[in-house]
């Protein structure tokens, strides 16, 4: 038995075979835009609030080595820094604090804290000290708040671990 190969379709056989079926191609094209605007409308807008944290160079909780040539700190200072901000323990308490959990976001899961860690981000800018924070939610002023109470759970932390 000779098995015949299998070519592709080309643009013209396709256009061919919508033209003889063109009630089903029209349906299909109108299930797929109907699909489209379903998900689109379904989706959910989250606002972003944006943060700087400067790093201080002076007190460093870990001492890290410098290049003697260039004298640039490695990066794994700032990067500890951006970790500890979004350190787990921070997040845990920033929940409660920031009344997050009337969000139905976070009180309808089972971890609101994973919730809220999907949402923030922070992200170092190459070559300084700098840690730029953002949160997103769907309240622009949840967004705004939510952050800044972060800010004030780090920043005692920070306070916490220097005396």
């Amino acid at each position: 038995m000779t098995q015949t190969p299998i070519t592709p379709f080309s643009l013209p056989e396709i256009l061919s075979a919508i033209r003889r079926r063109w009630i089903i191609g029209g349906l299909m094209g109108a299930v797929a835009f109907a699909a489209v605007l379903f998900l689109g409308f379904r989706s959910v807008s989250l606002y972003e609030a944006t943060a700087t944290v400067t790093i201080n160079r002076e007190r460093k909780p870990v001492e890290f080595k410098v290049d003697r040539d260039s004298g640039v700190i490695q990066d794994n200072l700032i990067n500890t820094y951006r970790e500890m901000l979004l350190a787990r323990d921070v997040l845990e308490q920033t929940v409660p604090l920031a009344g997050l959990l009337s969000n139905p976001s976070y009180a309808n899961s089972s971890e609101p804290v994973e919730v809220l860690q999907s949402r923030v981000t922070a992200r170092t800018v190459r070559s300084t000290y700098v840690i730029e924070i953002a949160l997103r939610d769907e309240d622009p002023q949840v967004a705004e708040s939510a952050l800044k109470i972060l800010l004030d759970v780090y920043l005692a932390k920070q306070v916490r671990m220097s005396q």
